[in-house]
């Protein structure tokens, strides 16, 4: 079973914790607001870890909340050179 869940975006990290069967307890950091892709990564009751998914992290601080929204595509990127990226397909994610 999951009790851990771990959320890495480029800036901060955010740190799930279950507290029962459909509630999640997480510490965000007080100076963060907007939108952010966030890498999500899965802990279970004996440490292991795995990749989760990405996910649309949402902080709304005119309600004091946030949204986490499963990103349910890939894609595959080219990098040309140091300054230009293609993307070359986007697919959606196996289920």
């Amino acid at each position: 079973m999951v009790v851990k869940v771990i959320g890495k975006t480029d800036t901060f990290t955010v740190i799930f914790d279950r507290i029962d069967e459909k509630r999640w307890n997480a510490l965000v950091p007080a100076n963060v607001a907007g939108e952010y892709i966030m890498d999500l990564f899965a802990y279970d009751d004996a440490g292991n870890v795995g990749y989760m998914a990405t996910a649309m992290f949402t902080v709304d601080t005119s309600n004091l909340c946030f949204h986490l929204e499963i990103i349910n595509y890939q894609s595959c990127i080219s990098l040309c050179n140091d300054y230009i990226c293609e993307i070359k397909e986007v697919l959606p994610c196996r289920i």
